[in-house]
């Protein structure tokens, strides 16, 4: 069985109606990676096409200063999703995607 059979199989078993939002959840330091990640885009329309769910990109600050603070973590997961769009990655969605930053606990 291949994976995307698998992620099918999953959730249209999922018979729950609070089963309505999906958070990819990414560290900071790696926001720049997503216009490259292919696998990702796939698998989440995929998994969209078994079962509709609203997308939610959380980006999770692990440096304690990162550079433009919060609002440019935040930008630059803008900005990242906005090439993604541009490719037609995330043309499956009914609307945007969700886009939310939040701080770790530091780990002193």
């Amino acid at each position: 069985m291949n994976r995307h059979t698998l992620v099918e199989e999953l959730l249209s078993s999922v018979a729950s109606p609070a089963f309505s939002e999906l958070a990819i959840v990414i560290e900071d330091n790696s926001i720049h990676l997503l216009p490259s990640d292919v696998t990702l885009f796939r698998t989440l329309r995929t998994m969209n096409e078994a079962r509709s769910f609203r997308l939610v990109f959380l980006a999770e600050v692990v440096d304690r200063h990162p550079p433009g603070g919060m609002e440019g973590v935040r930008q630059s997961l803008v900005g990242a999703l906005g090439l993604v769009t541009a490719k037609g990655w995330l043309d499956f969605l009914d609307s945007p995607p969700d886009i939310r930053t939040a701080r770790l606990p530091s780990c002193n």
